[in-house]
């Protein structure tokens, strides 16, 4: 149980799972293109009430968002983290490529966040910080 986001080819994929073989999977619709920087966001908004939605920004503008009608629920510990692949480790979803950072953050960020740091660009190599620790 949990979840995925690995690149098929060109297309990047975030899958859901929430039993076996039960789970939701969505395919970003932007084909990327090797040699070429860009800035992925994944942004999980919980709703407590109402569905809740996983919106997916490319270059600090969004470009598609599903809903998450139910979230994962389990009191097991989520031991292992992938990024550049799955679980499986199947080589046709293996990331080929440079991840210049990852960074994650506890409460959902805005789209005028997600575009201030996409302005920052590539070469960005300050700190993320918040106001009150740059007093």
């Amino acid at each position: 149980m949990g979840y995925t986001a690995h690149f098929l080819g060109t297309l990047f994929i975030v899958t859901s799972i929430r039993a076996k073989e039960k789970g939701l999977q969505h395919c970003v619709p932007t084909e990327f293109q090797p040699c070429r920087w860009y800035m992925l966001t994944l942004v999980f908004v919980y709703s407590r009430w109402t569905k809740s939605e996983l919106r997916c920004y490319v270059d600090g503008k969004i470009i598609s968002s599903v809903d998450m009608a139910w979230p994962i629920s389990t009191s097991d510990c989520f031991d292992r983290c992938m990024i550049g692949g799955t679980f499986d480790q199947r080589e046709d979803n293996l990331f080929s490529g440079r991840i210049a950072s990852v960074t994650g953050f506890t409460e959902a960020l805005s789209p005028q966040q997600i575009s201030g740091l996409y302005s920052l660009g590539p070469n960005y190599k300050g700190q993320l910080k918040f106001e009150s620790e740059v007093r």
